[in-house]
């Protein structure tokens, strides 16, 4: 009756230890997690474009145009948008910022003054209150202008952050907003090359 009892008792230590419970697997099972939107408003910058334009004075500027999707969970206050244009080896020549939601029709751009494009492009909240309350999944288009663009210019590179962190943010020198690091910026960067 002993050797009968460790019998039983050793199969039913097996039939637990095992987890198969009598089963047999259909091969390799490797867990899966499932995949899901991060928890704090993260960018996805795409459709980019850049060009060089002239004024009706003559004056050169250069363009850089795309889209950025909210691709977070949540509901995002305002997207800054910050494009740099870069020379050899990817050197930061010069940096310029905007906001989602504004962009000047080309026709009407090159009779603009300065003023009004720099105006028109700082909406915060952009034309029309686009850039404001910005759901998971809402894609809004935007426009950075360089005036006098500095030659040696090979390529540019655009990241998105969240307006609300960067407005918070000051660099080492306190005298340019967004420059710096927080934990509730997302920040997706591509890099373009410019037209010879």
């Amino acid at each position: 009756a002993a050797a009968i009892s460790i019998l039983l008792l050793a199969g039913g230590v097996f039939y637990f230890v095992d987890g198969n419970f009598g089963r047999k697997s259909s091969g390799n099972v490797i867990p899966v997690r499932a995949r899901s939107a991060p928890e704090n408003a993260v960018f996805d910058v795409g459709n980019l474009k850049g060009y060089l334009n002239k004024k009706a004075s003559r004056e050169p500027f250069y363009v850089v145009k795309g889209t950025v999707t909210n691709i977070g969970k949540v509901l995002s206050g305002g997207i800054r948008i910050e494009a740099t244009l870069l020379g050899k080896d990817n050197q930061a020549i010069v940096k310029n910022g905007t906001f989602a939601g504004n962009v000047i029709d080309e026709s009407l751009i090159s009779h603009m003054s300065r003023v009004r494009i720099e105006g028109f492009l700082g909406m915060r909240y952009g034309e029309g209150d686009v850039n404001r309350d910005i759901p998971a999944g809402k894609t809004l288009p935007f426009m950075v202008v360089f005036f006098d663009p500095p030659e040696g210019a090979k390529s540019f590179r655009v990241k998105a952050i969240d307006a609300d962190a960067a407005d918070r943010i000051v660099s080492p020198d306190g005298k340019e907003p967004g420059t710096g690091s927080s934990n509730q910026q997302s920040i997706r960067l591509n890099y373009v090359a410019l037209p010879n």
